[in-house]
């Protein structure tokens, strides 16, 4: 897994965060075309950096859930993920990433390394994403570097969580089965007894397991959603990091 990402708490981050809150940028206006979930536009920070604005059109807390999202990928040591901070219940504002393309397509399947398709596929399970696609999966074109834009329909959005407020573990079940499948071999809807990890060593997942099993993480997640919806959506991500290691542990060597 990779390693050497910047704390929330860190100088860029806290750089970031105060040119936002004092509104030391220029706003360019609106960002390409306007999804039916939000309203974005581009903003560029005192120093120069672009940063896009999300607007949400529901009032479902979607700015909260983009942060707690960028502050558990920080303390899980992944660094894929762009600075996010919410500044508001469904408003919230990510750096822009320059010089990458939309993964849009499953033909462009061959640009993720294993490494690299591996984290994305274990970061979204743990958060319960139900919006990863080609189109918030960017690669530099260059470098290779993976960036996880849009990740609102995750943690207490999540669609998943609304189907587990009746705490239905069979679906909780499909639905990590069914995001497996869906990203490893979108050609089938069942994933048989073929490992949906590539690359990932015994090591490695019992390093993300312990990070994200952390008090740490919980810590993050009752900030950010209060202590009786945390609790909720914290109990939800072990549900499913359980499942993930039920079905697919043996797999890890």
């Amino acid at each position: 897994m990779p390693k050497g990402a910047t704390a929330p708490g860190g100088e860029a981050y806290e750089q970031f965060e105060r040119r936002v809150k004092l509104g030391l940028f220029e706003d360019k206006g609106k960002l390409g075309n306007q999804g039916s979930q939000a309203h974005t536009s581009l903003l560029i920070l005192d120093g120069g950096m672009p940063a896009v604005h999300k607007s949400y059109r529901q009032d479902e807390g979607m700015g909260t859930t983009d942060e707690v999202a960028y502050k558990l990928a920080q303390a899980l040591g992944m660094d894929e993920v762009p600075m996010t901070m919410a500044i508001s219940r469904n408003k919230s504002v990510q750096r822009f990433v320059n010089n990458s393309e939309e993964w849009y397509t499953y033909d462009n399947k061959g640009k993720l390394t294993e490494e690299q398709f591996d984290e994305v596929m274990l970061f979204d399970v743990l958060i319960g994403n139900t919006d990863r696609h080609g189109g918030n999966i960017l690669i530099h074109e260059e470098t290779g570097r993976v960036s996880l834009i849009d990740n609102s329909y995750s943690l207490a959005n999540s669609y998943m969580s609304y189907i587990s407020e009746d705490y239905n573990l069979g679906s909780m079940r499909d639905w990590v089965k069914g995001w497996v499948v869906s990203i490893v071999d979108p050609t089938t809807s069942i994933l048989g007894d073929r490992s949906p990890v590539t690359s990932l060593t015994r090591a490695e997942w019992n390093d993300f397991s312990s990070k994200a099993r952390s008090d740490e993480v919980r810590g993050i997640i009752i900030d950010g959603y209060g202590d009786v919806k945390g609790a909720r959506v914290h109990a939800e991500m072990m549900e499913r990091l359980d499942i993930f290691e039920d079905k697919y542990g043996r797999y890890i060597e």
